[in-house]
């Protein structure tokens, strides 16, 4: 599923309350690359979709790799959830 990440996300938003505190780390390319099952990595246009239900509290490293297929740089991010769900 090239699509499992962004689903994987919306369900962290579920599992975490509104406010609450979320640690990930990713590999970053100036391109993004998607080799489905086996790994992603993200660039301009993944990257700010991985995040969107998040605010970014703060990133830890920011180099890039400008290789295809290097998965040596890998962002620390700190994101807090913005939405959570709603119960009924």
């Amino acid at each position: 599923n090239p699509y499992g990440d962004f689903q994987t996300m919306v369900k962290k938003t579920c599992i975490l309350k509104s406010g609450g505190f979320l640690f990930l780390g990713v590999p970053l390319t100036v391109q993004d690359l998607i080799q489905f099952n086996l790994h992603r990595t993200y660039g301009p246009i993944r990257l700010p979709l991985l995040y969107r239900n998040f605010h970014i509290v703060e990133m830890l490293g920011t180099a890039m790799e400008t290789t295809r297929g290097s998965f040596a740089a890998q962002q620390f991010v700190v994101l807090q959830n913005k939405i959570g769900c709603k119960t009924s």
